[in-house]
């Protein structure tokens, strides 16, 4: 009778660790006012999410099992009991307090229904990630954020990724993030809200120096140069056939010699005609392109001549990213092959300083735009958009401005040009959404300054 007494009174204080409305966080004797995760233990523990012992304590330092994670998930998310309930795990008994719990994340698809679900195992750093990610569907910004101890063959790496991305870690103060190391309560508890309530992740550090973005004005086609806070170059596209000398000369003119990347979003030719003379008038250290060939004499020229400058294309897709000192770039598509249809396979980059956002998306159609949104959802948010197409309405569907939610848009196009570039229907939707519309064949060329927090416009006229 003893054994079973003090059995009963174990399991009561486990238990309570998590159950609600037996203690208000603001009493927690081991959590002082001044604890770094204190608003967030609060915000948990006001919501009933989380709660202390019988003793009044919050044990901030113990480790969190994944049965407690299952409750913590379940009062979070405020599951239903499926009709369908059926027992799955034959080591989480009946009656123990994370029962349903566990069985609702099985049934929801947010663990996996497996034979055991090892409730008193201790939950790693990245199984967090992992369980954080998937729970409440965070998406990739495009953010370049690493861990020196999260390679990316780490089968932990994207999730880890996007958690940082989201701003939800900034790993330890050595810059680490300590996949395998145990969570302890306050960690998750200042996860788990942070994800909960975005205005408790931890500010950004102010960025460094100005970014500069050039939107050249080449008639009808594509070309942007931008120069990172670092100094590091980028150039996206090159303008028609004849049109190399025009962009070359104008970076030139602003005293640069080097584009460290180049990028063709796509084969044809107002996007990529320009860049065989830019090659030869420039020293390029890197080339990026979609993996998408074509059998015109211009794209061979460039083929041609990037062969000549003894480089080799590197591929642009969907996760790839720069590594731009101070800079944030990644390639938001193609997400997948789009066979014959060239513009769906434009190569799109977000490039994002501080608080402000790029994006620049090449030709993108209306097919790629709904694999972005399906596939980044809100991480496409961006202050300045280039639109699809020069405008064109195959582009630029309201489904993708809507995620995008940009307050700029610059528009390339040639003046007079005989495709009606941009379409009333384009600009009718981004007047629509109060979206300032700068266009190369009204103003010239648009340069774009930012240090991060602010962005500035100036045009050629």
């Amino acid at each position: 009778m003893k054994k079973f007494s003090l059995l009963l009174t174990a399991f009561v204080m486990i238990l309570t660790l998590f159950i609600p409305n037996l203690t208000s966080a603001k009493s927690f004797p081991d959590v002082q006012s001044n604890h770094w995760a204190i608003k967030e233990i609060n915000y948990l523990s006001d919501k009933g999410i989380i709660n202390g012992t019988p003793e009044g304590t919050f044990k901030p330092s113990d480790h969190v099992t994944r049965g407690q994670m299952a409750l913590m998930l379940d009062l979070s998310l405020k599951l239903e009991k499926p009709s369908n309930y059926n027992h799955i795990f034959s080591d989480v008994a009946k009656g123990v307090y994370y029962y349903d719990s566990v069985h609702k994340l099985a049934h929801n698809n947010i663990v996996q229904r497996e034979t055991n679900y090892f409730p008193d195992r201790s939950l790693t750093r990245a199984e967090m990630a992992v369980v954080l990610v998937k729970t409440f569907n965070l998406k990739p910004t495009g953010a370049d954020v690493n861990f020196p101890d999260v390679p990316s063959n780490h089968w932990g790496y994207n999730y880890v990724k996007i958690l940082a991305q989201n701003n939800i870690t900034a790993g330890f103060p050595d810059g680490t993030f300590g996949p395998d190391v145990k969570v302890t309560r306050e960690q998750f508890a200042a996860f788990l809200a942070r994800v909960l309530e975005p205005s408790f992740r931890p500010g950004l550090p102010k960025p460094k120096g100005e970014l500069e973005v050039h939107y050249i004005n080449v008639g009808q086609g594509d070309a942007t140069f931008i120069k990172s806070p670092s100094g590091e170059t980028i150039l996206i596209d090159g303008g028609n056939n004849g049109k190399g000398k025009v962009v070359a000369n104008y970076l030139k003119g602003l005293g640069f010699q080097t584009i460290d990347y180049m990028i063709a979003t796509h084969p044809d030719a107002d996007h990529v005609g320009g860049f065989d003379e830019v090659l030869y008038a420039m020293n390029v250290k890197n080339v990026y392109a979609p993996k998408v060939s074509h059998t015109t004499q211009t794209f061979k020229d460039f083929l041609t001549a990037v062969a000549n400058k003894g480089l080799t294309i590197k591929e642009a897709k969907s996760g790839v990213t720069l590594p731009i000192n101070g800079l944030n770039s990644q390639f938001l598509a193609p997400v997948k092959e789009y066979g014959n249809d060239l513009n769906e396979w434009s190569a799109v980059l977000k490039v994002t300083h501080g608080s402000k956002s790029f994006l620049f998306t090449g030709d993108a159609e209306s097919k790629s735009e709904k694999d972005m949104v399906a596939t980044y959802g809100s991480g496409l948010k961006s202050d300045v958009l280039k639109p699809g197409h020069h405008g064109s309405k195959t582009s630029s569907s309201q489904p993708f401005l809507d995620a995008v939610k940009p307050s700029i848009a610059i528009i390339s196009a040639g003046a007079g040009n005989r495709y009606g570039h941009p379409t009333q229907e384009t600009l009718a939707k981004l007047n629509a959404m109060s979206v300032k519309v700068y266009r190369t064949d009204l103003n010239g060329t648009v340069i774009i300054n930012s240090d991060g927090s602010n962005i500035s416009v100036r045009t050629e006229r």
